[in-house]
């Protein structure tokens, strides 16, 4: 019971990391994603290598958990962004297109090897 809920509770935190800098910098200038990778996917990788570190393989689950939801997240959001160029409403984004398709597959792939790399190997092998 308590590795599903290290699953759990790591998995919403790392999300709530990740996530709260769109609230608060704007993620169609280039800076803001800075900002947003700066406030958001560095404190989640600490996150992720501290939890992996100390709750082994469900600290590893969960970290990875959370990070593939905040992907989506991301991938969503940056789609929604890249709208701005097709409405006057919206504030146009300062970045091509795949850049909304290549920021989630990257911290999709950089919070996988975080969590395999971070995670004990003795975790690994039972």
């Amino acid at each position: 019971m308590s590795g599903c809920m290290t699953i759990g509770i790591v998995s919403l935190i790392t999300y709530g990391l990740v996530v709260w800098p769109f609230t608060t910098f704007p993620e169609y200038r280039i800076s803001g994603l800075f900002q947003i990778a700066l406030f958001g996917a560095l404190p989640a990788t600490v996150f992720g290598i501290v939890a992996s570190r100390r709750f082994e393989l469900a600290g590893a689950s969960g970290f990875f958990g959370g990070s593939m939801a905040a992907a989506v997240f991301m991938f969503l959001r940056l789609q929604q962004t890249l709208l701005g160029k097709y409405t006057k409403d919206l504030p146009t984004p300062e970045y091509p297109d795949s850049i909304g398709l290549i920021i989630p597959i990257a911290w999709f792939v950089w919070a996988a090897m975080i969590a395999f790399v971070s995670c004990r190997r003795q975790s690994l092998n039972q």
